[in-house]
């Protein structure tokens, strides 16, 4: 199943008009993603995280006050970091 998580999330940013970075897709890309959205347009990060934790991590020390869409596409909703140790689930995409 990972395998089939690259063709759908080009598929969503295709359709929401996202920049997809060059180096995306070298490594399998896992269920979490992050779109910055102080980027013009919106740019997927190119890492991709299977764990809630790394995810987090990445946030707490890479976000400097940027602002990020998260997307899980194995449960397909959209994430909501608490700017602590967590997130949190939002609405369906």
């Amino acid at each position: 199943m990972p395998g089939k998580y690259i063709d759908k999330i080009k598929q969503h940013c295709e359709l929401e008009g996202i920049e997809i970075p060059s180096g995306f897709g070298r490594n399998s890309p896992s269920r979490l993603v992050a779109i910055d959205l102080d980027k013009t347009p919106p740019r997927l990060v190119a890492l991709t995280w299977f764990k809630h934790a790394d995810l987090v991590h990445y946030l707490r020390t890479n976000g400097n006050g940027r602002r990020f869409r998260l997307l899980d596409f194995k449960d397909r909703v959209e994430l909501t970091f608490n700017c602590q140790s967590s997130l949190e689930r939002g609405n369906a995409f």
